[in-house]
């Protein structure tokens, strides 16, 4: 078996965040289906992500059902990528966004005075992060659109 490392493409700048990484897999995979073709893990690590954080990314996605893996070692969307959101991708990577990191405060911290307040900040963020977060994956990657926030009637205003 050879090491994903074999792929690694050493040309990167940084490490890209949890999330930025999955929309980046989802990206090749949407790219890929169009054409009929699945994406290898050469792929993924040649558009910037690690080693390390695609094992971590490719065992959620996987558990989840967004993946599916081929029978020769590919990775395909199991889902419409218009049935998967940006929000809900969000949620199972940690610490990005609303991730699992710190979702409630430990209990000893609630008896501080502003703690009340300070989780009530930080769910009124996870809320609004969640809803501007809404849009499918075929929103996002639809090159028509634009960069605006959608409207009352869940529409993107065209340029």
């Amino acid at each position: 078996m050879r090491s994903l490392d074999t792929f690694n493409d050493t040309r990167r700048d940084g490490k890209l965040s949890d999330l930025f990484a999955t929309l980046v897999v989802m990206g090749l995979c949407v790219s890929a289906q169009a054409t009929g073709a699945a994406v290898v893990d050469r792929d993924v690590l040649r558009a910037g992500v690690t080693e390390a954080q695609w094992r971590r990314l490719r065992t959620l996605l996987l558990e989840h059902h967004i993946l599916a893996m081929t029978t020769a070692d590919g990775y395909v969307l199991a889902r419409d990528p218009a049935q998967i959101s940006v929000a809900q991708l969000a949620t199972l990577v940690p610490g990005d966004v609303f991730g699992g990191r710190s979702r409630v405060l430990p209990a000893h911290t609630r008896s501080i005075h502003w703690a009340a307040r300070m989780e009530a900040l930080l769910q009124a963020s996870r809320d609004a992060a969640h809803n501007h977060l809404k849009l499918s994956l075929e929103e996002l990657f639809d090159a028509d659109q634009t960069v605006f926030p959608r409207n009352d009637n869940g529409i993107a205003p065209r340029a």
